[in-house]
């Protein structure tokens, strides 16, 4: 993934926050695009809300949320278990989230300590 300079070695784990509204999806990798992050993956749950909007839970090595328009989901044949590619502007990344464990990490991982 790449993200905004931070000083970390090469190869070590570090935690990022994407939020939803920041993630688009394709069903083929694009091509010739500013995008600089490009996660295979596979779509999960999805949670339509109260609007025209709807939540995709994602799994590209990491559980990831995407929001997107209900359109969308019903124009890409969005499922579970079906093929995506989940797009993400390195400059959406928080910096002032990065290399902090979140609630959801220790959900994921025990044992992990919030800093």
């Amino acid at each position: 993934m790449i993200a905004p300079a931070i000083d970390l070695a090469a190869g070590k784990e570090l935690n990022v926050r994407i939020r939803s509204r920041d993630v688009a999806l394709a069903l083929k990798p694009p091509e010739e695009t500013s995008i600089l992050n490009v996660l295979p993956g596979t779509g999960g749950h999805i949670a339509p809300g109260p609007g025209p909007h709807a939540h995709v839970l994602l799994d590209v090595g990491v559980p990831l949320w995407a929001r997107v328009m209900r359109k969308s989901v019903a124009d890409l044949a969005l499922c579970d278990g079906k093929p995506v590619y989940a797009l993400l502007k390195a400059v959406a990344v928080d910096q002032r989230s990065l290399g902090r464990p979140t609630a959801m990490d220790t959900i994921l991982r025990p044992g992990l300590n919030p800093r």
